[in-house]
């Protein structure tokens, strides 16, 4: 009686269950690496997207903005002119008069406040700061 045996060609089919399951989980991984990227592109994209239209939204409100400024200095510089402010005070009838030469006086510095109040200039001194300068002896 011949008892069959399991040798080569049914070892190498045992073997190779392995092997198959070793190159479907490298697939799989491959696959899920490859979609994973792409999903990735796909958000950066997105996100480059939506910040450009907040780029182009803030630019728009900068623009809007500036014009808004110009008007508004132009607007203070003509309400401030002493044409317009006389103007006013006559439409308003508010008596204000120029000051006679009798109501003026000028007050003369001392020589030293004179050199410690040209060191400080008038972009960078407020009003308040510049009649504490003036009154400091």
């Amino acid at each position: 009686m011949i008892f069959w045996t399991h040798t080569g060609a049914s070892n190498r089919r045992r073997g190779s269950n392995g092997v198959k399951i070793r190159i479907a989980v490298g697939a799989f991984f491959l696959c899920g690496l490859i979609a994973g990227l792409g999903v990735g592109y796909v958000a950066l994209k997105q996100q480059i997207f939506d910040l450009g239209r907040s780029i182009a939204t803030k630019e728009a409100q900068l623009k809007t903005l500036r014009e808004q400024n110009t008007r508004l200095e132009r607007r203070l510089y003509e309400l401030s002119s002493p044409s317009q402010l006389h103007a006013r005070v006559m439409e308003l009838r508010l008596g204000l008069q120029p000051p006679q030469q009798g109501q003026r006086v000028r007050l003369a510095e001392p020589a030293g406040q004179v050199e410690a109040v040209a060191e400080g200039s008038a972009a960078t001194m407020g009003r308040n700061q510049w009649q504490m300068a003036l009154r400091q002896p």
